[in-house]
């Protein structure tokens, strides 16, 4: 007996314990039971504090080709105030896989271990990141951050899905923003030119229009898009739809860019009113005059409106401009923008604002001639 109680003493000085969360009894934070980690990192308080918790990051690279997974563990001597802790590898957010926790004995004094497991796998060889977020201990932080660097996978591994998730991600922004146009003016050119001025003020778009006349801030919505979606490029099956942190700038600006851009847009679509003792016919001649001067095609010359484009030449500084003319009852509506017909182009230099006045004017300078009256 005395034999069997030595015996039994002797392995008291190290016992797992399963604590009421469910994790496992197994103690794994005994030195000699474990792999020696690739990268470890002391996580010191960010200000001073009498009790200190322990706490450390470490990095298991894979060992073998086989192996794509970067195991991480963060390991406490107590229980962080945020379970389980988070952390994130180059802007991606780390789900937790497995949580430990043990009790260990010796010389009376009792030691509290807490470990939390996590898998990063990542497309190819490379520097890396892993970062804390609100790691704290009564509210202390402890966030810091551990590089490391893999170069066991092979060589290009991981590229192929890399650019099948790339085509993907594009397709998808792009697809979905040109999907928006068509269910926003796909309707618009069903109405005349004419009937939709006099009653939106607006000129009405087509889909091919409205992609030209919106390239632009099409494009910083689309390019914003792919970096939301960016986890999809690295890893399809796990993509938490994380934004990386330090791109937050990058798609704020792109976004509030685009934004502004798109009312700008969509103020130059807007027709101004002019009010004229000119019949319609007056205003066709006053019309016609400064397009012949200026050298503009006329595209139409209805009874109800009036189109007509510039013919650009190697130093103009845009693809040309179209001008658009509605009748009305004692007033005209005039607008000029760029032509759509052509490539995008945000900048006018002021073209467009000429093109309207000089119609303007000559309709001004044709109220000014007397009327012949009739004996």
């Amino acid at each position: 007996m005395l034999i069997l109680s030595i015996l039994f003493m002797g392995y008291l000085p190290v016992l797992g314990q399963s604590d009421s969360a469910g994790f496992s009894s197994k103690n794994f934070f005994m030195e000699e039971d474990s792999v020696k980690p690739d990268f470890l990192l002391l996580l010191y308080p960010h200000q001073a504090v009498e009790d200190t918790a322990y706490c450390n990051l470490s990095v298991y690279l894979p060992k073998t080709l086989e192996e794509r997974y970067v195991r991480i563990y963060l390991e406490c001597d107590r229980t962080p105030d945020n379970v389980p802790p988070v952390l994130v590898v180059d802007g991606r957010e780390m789900k937790c896989t497995s949580r430990t926790s043990s009790l260990s004995i010796q010389n009376g004094v009792k030691t509290h271990r807490y470990g939390y497991w996590y898998h990063f796998e990542p497309v190819d060889n490379g520097s890396f990141i892993c970062r804390t977020r609100n790691l704290t201990f009564n509210q202390v932080s402890y966030d810091d951050k551990l590089p490391f660097s893999v170069a066991s996978l092979p060589e290009g591994a991981g590229r192929d899905l890399s650019a099948v998730n790339l085509i993907l991600v594009i397709a998808i922004c792009f697809g979905s923003g040109y999907l928006i146009l068509w269910l926003r003016y796909h309707r618009e050119s069903d109405e005349g030119l004419a009937t939709f001025v006099l009653r939106t003020q607006r000129l009405p778009l087509s889909v091919s229009w409205a992609s030209t006349h919106f390239m632009a801030p099409l494009l910083l919505f689309g390019v914003a898009a792919c970096l939301i979606l960016s986890p999809f490029l690295t890893n399809l099956k796990e993509a938490r739809f994380a934004i990386l942190d330090y791109r937050m700038g990058a798609i704020f600006f792109m976004l509030s860019l685009g934004l502004f851009l798109c009312f700008i847009q969509n103020r130059k679509l807007r027709f101004r009113e002019v009010p004229t003792t000119l019949n319609d016919d007056e205003i066709f001649e006053a019309f016609k005059s400064v397009g012949m001067k200026n050298r503009w095609t006329l595209d139409h010359a209805g009874m109800d409106c009036l189109v007509a484009h510039t013919n650009r030449t190697f130093w103009t500084p845009t693809w040309g401009e179209q001008i658009f003319l509605v009748f009305d009852q004692g007033r005209f509506w005039i607008n000029s923008v760029n032509d759509l017909t052509e490539r995008s182009c945000l900048f006018s230099f002021g073209r467009t604002e000429r093109n309207m006045k000089l119609v303007i004017e000559a309709v001004r300078n044709r109220e000014q001639i007397p009327t012949e009256v009739p004996s």
